[in-house]
């Protein structure tokens, strides 16, 4: 990798560069063109994801536009909530964020599958995928979406789409879509695949849990629940290359958090996190968005993104929409208030490398 400068002593390009945010890199890559080579390498891109994927962002999608809210500031602070902006936001009538993956954000503009996007945030660039035309889709795309990962044995981002029980995936690296021979296991299981450590894990009805291998393109699946389980409602989220199940006892009001791994079998949980009281648990169930430092979480309520703290209570919250003109009436049903974490990184969704 060609350093930016032979001046710079190697400890600035090797160590402080990739813990600087994304818009001062931005602005050091028009210092000169090899600065511009060096920021650009997949290399210090890489090196640069490693160091900022432990620093969660909270993306909004709303009528007025896209924002990002920094959950290192206080809620109250105006640099907290910022606009961002979208190349192509003004040709869609509905734009749902559908999921994200080392800064990488998979978008549906419209209301078909012709219409996908990968976009990242922090450096504006994005990339319309090919039309998918292996398979004739249905119009409710969005129940058939499974998820977006990455593949790192490959290097590749690879998106999953469902067309009835067949499997349909798109790999960036060579900006095409594939028929996989597999078919979907479970009728009725539309829900959107949690990515962690190479593989996207789903939940079925009955609190069965399985994966789809990136690497291996294969399902691997976990056993039943078994006694010690029952009774309890589950969700999973994965924050960075770990992967959580949230519980809750239907008898009690004491929310758990459990790390899960690769097997994804009940005696592989390990609690790592348990709140005593916790009112409202089904609408926390639906609108968690992840865990910030100091173990508080975040979750969505309409029009609010919510920071809890360890009892269950409200910390803080922020309006999400401050343009009411925008945010009311019938843009709201075409462009929903939507919101998912997501990471400041370099990564492009232009080419294949991270």
């Amino acid at each position: 990798m060609t350093k930016p400068n032979n001046d710079i002593p190697q400890d600035i390009t090797d160590q402080i560069l990739p813990c600087l945010p994304v818009k001062s890199l931005m602005r050091f890559k028009c210092v000169s063109k090899s600065w511009r080579s060096f920021i650009n390498s997949p290399s210090f891109t890489r090196n640069h994801l490693e160091r900022a994927s432990s620093q969660e962002k909270i993306l909004v999608s709303l009528p007025c536009g896209f924002k990002s809210l920094d959950l290192e500031k206080p809620f109250d602070d105006e640099a907290a909530l910022i606009r961002l902006r979208f190349p192509s936001i003004e040709l869609y009538d509905r734009i749902k964020i559908l999921d994200s993956c080392n800064g990488l954000v998979c978008l549906g503009l419209g209301n078909d599958a012709r219409h996908l996007f990968l976009w990242n945030p922090s450096t504006g660039d994005s990339k319309k995928l090919p039309e998918c035309n292996v398979l004739q889709i249905n119009s409710n795309f969005i129940c058939n979406y499974c998820g977006f990962g990455y593949d790192s044995s490959s290097d590749d981002y690879k998106l999953l789409l469902k067309i009835d029980r067949k499997l349909v995936i798109f790999s960036l690296a060579k900006n095409s879509w594939r028929l996989h021979e597999a078919l979907w296991p479970y009728y009725g299981c539309h829900t959107k695949g949690v990515y962690s450590n190479g593989a996207l894990h789903y939940k079925f009805l009955f609190g069965t849990i399985f994966a789809f291998d990136l690497k291996m393109e294969r399902f691997r699946f976990g056993p039943r629940r078994d006694a010690s389980m029952l009774g309890r409602r589950r969700k999973l989220f994965g924050a960075r290359e770990t992967l959580y199940c949230i519980t809750k006892d239907r008898n009690s009001m004491a929310v758990e958090f459990w790390l899960m791994d690769k097997s994804c079998s009940e005696e592989s949980l390990t609690k790592v996190l348990s709140f005593p009281s916790f009112n409202g648990f089904c609408y926390f169930l639906n609108h968690f968005l992840c865990i910030s430092k100091g173990n508080e979480f975040i979750t969505k309520n309409g029009e609010d993104i919510i920071r809890f703290d360890t009892e269950g209570r409200v910390v803080e919250k922020i309006r999400m929409c401050n343009s009411p003109s925008w945010c009311e009436g019938c843009a709201c049903t075409l462009h929903p208030r939507d919101a998912i974490t997501y990471v400041e990184t370099l990564v492009s969704p232009n080419r294949g490398n991270v």
